[in-house]
């Protein structure tokens, strides 16, 4: 298991954690760790923003928590395994298949969206977006060359998907 702290380009100063799952061509999966020893959801980060990335050491005591903490790591593996993560067509059309929920990082780190990917074209995809509310705020169109990093089953977005679910609106 390797813990990295890496940066997103135009995403600010501060790094970002995680343990690697899979370094594919144009995404990095990670298992994100969202503070001290918090994990919360998978995390892939677009190659082409990403930088300064280093492995954290081994005797720190994050590496040392966060693997006995970790303990979906084979199912999160598998879920990878079932996502085709080499190129981007490849990657959003996967992402549809599941059919659930996601956070779509963009070209700033205050700009993100939620939505259900609703269609996949040649170089963007179309997601029916919701409002912190869950409320429907209708399609829309992202070119992948804008993706900084997609996330999937964080608490966020579970949270979200319940309440839809709850309210009986379904996606």
């Amino acid at each position: 298991m390797k813990l990295i702290e890496y940066k997103i380009n135009k995403y600010g100063k501060k790094p970002f954690f995680g343990v690697i799952l899979h370094d594919g061509r144009q995404w990095l999966s990670l298992k994100y760790n969202i503070t001290d020893y918090e994990l919360d959801g998978i995390c892939f980060v677009n190659k082409h923003f990403l930088k300064d990335l280093k492995e954290i050491d081994r005797g720190s005591m994050k590496s040392k928590i966060i693997p006995l903490k970790y303990v979906d790591y084979d199912k999160d593996i598998e879920l990878i395994n079932k996502l085709n993560i080499e190129n981007y067509q490849g990657f959003f059309k996967s992402l549809k298949t599941l059919g659930q929920l996601i956070e779509i990082g963009l070209h700033k780190n205050e700009t993100f969206f939620v939505g259900v990917i609703s269609d996949v074209l040649e170089k963007s995809f179309i997601i029916n977006s919701i409002d912190p509310d869950a409320n429907d705020e209708g399609k829309r169109r992202i070119a992948y060359s804008k993706v900084r990093y997609i996330k999937i089953n964080t608490e966020y977005v579970k949270s979200l998907s319940l309440y839809i679910n709850w309210k009986g609106k379904g996606f």
